[in-house]
């Protein structure tokens, strides 16, 4: 069960409270007072003593009532804005270790693609960036196959990161481009929708998005116009919390690139697990955010690169080796 759903059903309850409250109340107290003045027990009937059974039910229901309903309200109501985000956090880890373990029995929802630690990116005698590389095979990430993949998020927690990948685009209108709903490559959050967020994802609004935040929920976005044929494209994602700079590229900028710089304080300062690829996060994921469509060779790299970087390069000469879209 996800976040979302969690806060669905306190919604719900909340509601069938606040309508049901009185009501409730007001029957058992008039039931008690039809039944003490209005029922009186004949000795020889079959019935005799159900007035008074009835009455001590209802006499012992009616505090456990206003005992339920007032600490659910002062659990509900009462708490202040730290303690309302530390229990959205609370909600969002259950939900989170839960849905891992679901998938993990499962082996359908979810493959892992787990990351090694920040600490590799230091060992003596490294020269260069150390690159982890994962979808050596184009992987088709498709709604009725369930198998949006996930990958550590530690990498989130890095001060400088870069990520690469190869994006099947799909002519306009169709499949990762048909976007009543957002259709996610890359998603993460903790706390809530728009609390500690990374994500990256085609818009109903028809352009490309990235978006960041911290655990105050205020977003962040990069936003590019989606003027790209169908085929092929380049995706990459680079970060250098310390200057800050954080920029977006497709096909190195030449199919549109976009960069926040100066300001990145609403970098998510709480992870959860995963971050995921090709859909959105946790456990009961809506079919329309899946991607739709293929992905290949996503490359992660524990250094802040651009488009010139010999890495980048190598990995954009790989368009010669695509398999036909």
């Amino acid at each position: 069960m996800s976040q979302n759903r969690v806060r669905e059903l306190l919604g719900l309850m909340d509601k069938i409270i606040a309508w049901a409250t009185v009501p409730v109340l007001l029957l058992l107290v008039g039931g008690y007072l039809v039944i003490d003045y209005f029922w009186t027990s004949d000795q020889s009937s079959l019935w005799r003593g159900l007035p008074e059974l009835l009455k001590d039910v209802i006499a012992n229901l009616i505090p456990v009532c206003v005992l339920f309903i007032g600490s659910y309200l002062l659990f509900r109501r009462i708490p202040s804005m730290k303690a309302e985000q530390e229990m959205d956090e609370l909600v969002s880890r259950v939900c989170s270790k839960v849905a891992h373990i679901l998938e993990k029995d499962s082996q359908v929802e979810t493959g892992d693609l787990d990351l090694l630690p920040a600490s590799t990116s230091s060992l003596p005698g490294r020269e260069g960036p150390v690159c982890r590389k994962f979808v050596l095979e184009p992987l088709t990430i498709r709604s009725d196959l369930k198998n949006r993949q996930v990958l550590s998020s530690v990498f989130l927690g890095w001060e400088r990161c870069t990520i690469m990948f190869w994006v099947l685009v799909p002519p306009k209108g169709k499949d990762l481009r048909n976007a009543p709903h957002n259709r996610y490559l890359l998603a993460h959050q903790f706390g809530g929708d728009d609390y500690n967020r990374f994500s990256l994802r085609y818009t109903g609004d028809g352009d490309w998005r990235v978006d960041i935040s911290g655990s105050q929920g205020e977003l962040q976005q990069i936003v590019v116009d989606d003027g790209l044929s169908s085929g092929w494209h380049h995706f990459m994602l680079a970060w250098d919390r310390g200057k800050p700079e954080l920029t977006f590229l497709i096909d190195g900028g030449n199919s549109g690139n976009g960069r926040l710089e100066s300001y990145l304080s609403n970098w998510p300062e709480r992870l959860d697990d995963s971050v995921y690829i090709g859909a959105w996060v946790g456990r009961l994921v809506y079919d329309e955010s899946y991607c739709d469509t293929k992905l290949f060779e996503l490359w992660v790299y524990d250094r802040f690169l651009d488009a010139s970087d010999r890495s980048v390069q190598e990995h954009l000469a790989l368009e010669k080796q695509l398999p036909p879209g």
